[in-house]
């Protein structure tokens, strides 16, 4: 059912605003899960970077535009756009002197045939209209991309939370009361209180893989991104994180534990970006 759309969109945005200050500590302040989610994505974006070495990058949901100042090291004399919903989080990545813009993913402000490589990482699973938004994002991003370029999407998996946190279920989460006690009071109450996050879905490969179908590309490649459910490491040492995490890593991309990943990152390199004719 489709939702009102401007309603939940303002939220979303009152959301990442009230985080933007503290986005990436409260990232890096769980290292084996969201800590370890968004190393990998960057892992695979420098990756992505270093084999093409694309000339005009756009970085769909930059936030604070950190992964883009690591691009920007890396690749000198590319240029490198960013837009998200948060105007505070432009402020910041504005601060730090990157070309950005306030924009939605379902409706981007750049040209056609734009952009040799496109990425978009946690921003898929925030949009009100589930797949139906999710479907028009993907239909921008090839848009925007070259006939030659490169898109990748982060999706987070269906599977994994439909069936291994059934294992799981009975622990409760201990992710606020951390919160709690390590960052401010005011911060704590702007994140967990003031401003909750309305929307969070996940998604099965075989609807998004469906999406694709209908466009033309050349090579698609699905990494596994943690087979773990992530409410395990709340109640476990830092050590034995370690050791889980370790095994994290060699299992998210094996065979069965492949398809119950906790996301998928899909890249994707374009052979033409008209969709397929009926």
């Amino acid at each position: 059912m489709k939702i009102d759309n401007q309603h939940q969109r303002r939220k979303i945005q009152k959301h990442f605003n009230g985080i933007s200050q503290f986005y990436y500590d409260i990232v890096e302040e769980y290292p084996f899960t969201s800590g370890y989610y968004h190393r990998k994505e960057f892992d695979v974006v420098m990756n992505i970077v270093k084999r093409h070495k694309p000339e005009r990058i756009l970085d769909v949901g930059c936030a604070t535009g950190k992964i883009l100042k690591s691009l920007k090291r890396m690749l000198p004399n590319s240029s490198f756009y960013g837009c998200d919903i948060s105007s505070k989080m432009l402020k910041i990545a504005k601060d730090n002197n990157y070309s950005s813009i306030q924009a939605d993913i379902t409706n981007l402000p750049f040209k056609d045939n734009s952009f040799d490589f496109v990425y978009t990482l946690e921003v898929l699973e925030h949009l009100p209209n589930g797949l139906i938004d999710v479907e028009k994002s993907i239909e921008e991003l090839f848009r925007v991309a070259t006939k030659k370029g490169i898109i990748l999407l982060e999706i987070p998996n269906k599977a994994h939370f439909a069936f291994l946190w059934k294992f799981f279920i009975f622990l409760k989460s201990r992710r606020s009361q951390k919160l709690k006690n390590e960052l401010p009071c005011e911060a704590y109450e702007d994140i967990c209180i003031k401003t909750p996050l309305p929307v969070d879905n996940a998604f099965y490969a075989k609807f998004i893989l469906k999406i694709l179908s209908e466009y033309k590309y050349n090579t698609i490649n699905i990494v596994g991104v943690g087979f773990f459910p992530s409410i395990i490491y709340e109640h476990i040492s830092l050590s034995m994180g370690k050791l889980l995490n370790s095994m994290d890593i060699k299992l998210e991309n094996k065979m069965l534990f492949k398809s119950l990943a906790r996301e998928f990152l899909i890249e994707i390199k374009i052979g033409g970006v008209e969709k397929k004719s009926e």
